[in-house]
């Protein structure tokens, strides 16, 4: 599963920090380019549970190849797009391969509850040396050989993925506790006020992790006149903080600190989001800018496992795939909001990053720590 998540993300992550340019060079709607940017979570957001109900059905091995199959093909339509439309079309089919609640139930069916944070951790190491990768190598290859080798490197990512998981990955017998849930079931996972709080919290963190995304980049062109290549400057050190972050919180929220270590991850945010505003030397903005990804990233793995832990086990797919759709649309509405308020200036698109993680901090105060096991 690591391997499986690390291919998909090294895909998605090199196309992340040069997205938004990409854009610039189609259209000067900054409403488009945030589709653009968002269009990935929103048809995640549309097919979560649709793919988490059907893994508890059909098995979580037949939906991942299904989905995977999906993004390959999203993939390889960017790599021949050369307007804003076909572009769009290409990061909406690439969301629907939507196998992120699928992929993390599959751990919940294996792993032991007292050791999932730290375990997801584990996972989250090749997948954060991945994101790395992309995130870094994204924005050099873009500026060498354009964007469109983006895709194309993402497409055969995905088909190596699908392959990988065909002969490789073996799934376990299904758990007598996967069946077809009830109606009730299902409504049981909109109506659990713990996980109405995760997944708030989920839709805060995307949409903070998308809005940097969209606003960073530009403004190291636009204020700063930094060129892509030069982004490897900024992204390195944000990379390994964040890094360092995720891991060391994930351990915490394993000792019984959850609500603490979220309270933690939105207090930076709102840090790292105030000091973007006042920063005017490039390196006193990046480091901002670093502790606004940061702090989003220590929920990264957190909140799913926070989600397996106050779920009933007979719809931990579903609410899986609950969460899932709420986090991306949650991405969605990131990139969305930035591309209103960027007609305005930057200052309104920073502004957002702050509300949400006030908002964020307000949440995390009203939730509680999962019950130690």
């Amino acid at each position: 599963m690591a391997l499986v998540v690390s291919f998909r993300i090294l895909g998605l992550s090199l196309l992340i920090p040069v997205i938004a340019i990409h854009g610039l060079t189609l259209t000067d709607s900054t409403i488009l380019i945030g589709i653009v940017v968002g269009g990935y979570g929103a048809t995640q957001a549309l097919f979560q549970i649709p793919y988490g109900l059907a893994s508890d059905i059909f098995g979580r091995k037949r939906m991942i190849v299904i989905g995977m199959l999906i993004f390959s093909a999203g993939s390889l339509l960017g790599g021949f797009s050369h307007s804003i439309e076909s572009l769009i079309a290409a990061r909406v089919l690439q969301g629907g391969g939507a196998v992120t609640a699928t992929v993390f139930a599959f751990i919940t069916d294996t792993i032991d509850v007292k050791h999932r944070n730290f375990v997801t951790a584990i996972i989250g190491a090749p997948i954060g040396i991945f994101f790395g990768i992309g995130v870094i190598a994204g924005p050099i290859l873009a500026h060498a050989y354009g964007i469109n080798l983006l895709f194309f490197l993402s497409a055969v990512l995905g088909f190596i993925i699908t392959l990988y998981v065909i002969f490789f990955v073996h799934e376990g017998p299904k758990p007598e506790h996967r069946r077809v849930i009830s109606g009730p079931q299902f409504r049981s996972v909109f109506k659990n006020p713990d996980l109405r709080k995760i997944n708030i919290a989920g839709f805060l963190m995307y949409s903070s992790i998308n809005a940097i995304f969209y606003i960073l980049p530009l403004m190291l062109m636009d204020r700063y006149g930094l060129t892509m290549n030069q982004f490897s400057y900024i992204y390195i050190p944000m990379i390994f903080v964040a890094f360092v972050f995720m891991m060391s919180f994930s351990r915490i929220a394993d000792r019984g600190y959850t609500r603490e270590s979220i309270l933690f991850g939105f207090g930076i945010v709102v840090v790292g989001s105030v000091g973007m505003l006042f920063g005017t030397d490039l390196w006193i903005f990046a480091a901002a800018a670093i502790f606004v990804f940061a702090g989003a990233n220590i929920m990264e793995p957190i909140l799913p496992i926070f989600v397996g832990k106050v779920s009933k086990p007979e719809v931990i797919g579903t609410a899986m795939g609950a969460f899932s759709t709420i986090h991306f649309f949650g991405s969605f509405m990131g990139a969305f909001m930035v591309g209103l308020l960027l007609p305005y200036g930057f200052i309104p698109a920073i502004l957002f990053l702050t509300t949400i993680g006030l908002t964020g901090f307000l949440v995390g105060i009203t939730m509680k720590n999962p019950a130690k096991t």
